[in-house]
């Protein structure tokens, strides 16, 4: 036994087919008019490389700067500084250490600040020149050297 069909088979969809954008009047972008430019296309993107390079050299500016300044203040402190320029010297004695709070001091008269920071009692002797006595935690003494020669 046959069995007749009404219908024919299926045809497949046709094919949608669209139209082609053209650049609009300004000439930007393909797209209708009044739509944003395509993600490939945006013009925001293409000027991102140019903003690094103009990021990139304010700030080779601004380091520019800071190194003038700070060699500048360089300059003007060379030799002014009073405290360097003074005799005193502040002596700290610790468990293991002597500590002086400048490596030199100028020809003339030189005096030690001297102060005990450790728990244990310290004293200090420069040959020739003086001595303090025993300091415990947290004394101090001061220990005058005379005038010294270069």
């Amino acid at each position: 036994m046959s069995q007749v069909l009404d219908d024919p088979l299926p045809q497949p969809a046709p094919t949608p087919t669209f139209p082609t954008l053209k650049p609009d009047s300004s000439g930007d972008h393909a797209g209708p008019p009044g739509l944003p430019p395509p993600d490939g296309d945006d013009a925001s993107k293409r000027g991102g490389i140019d903003g690094v390079a103009v990021f990139a050299a304010l700030l080779a500016l601004i380091g520019v700067f800071i190194a003038v300044v700070a060699f500048a203040f360089a300059i003007s402190d060379r030799g002014t500084s009073k405290a360097a320029d003074t005799g005193e010297v502040a002596v700290t004695l610790s468990d293991f250490h002597i500590t002086l709070d400048k490596p030199t001091v100028p020809a003339g008269d030189v005096t030690l600040n001297v102060t005990n920071t450790a728990p244990t009692v310290h004293n200090i002797t420069v040959k020739g020149l003086g001595r303090i006595p025993d300091l415990k935690k947290g004394k101090h003494a001061t220990l005058y050297l005379g005038k010294l020669e270069p």
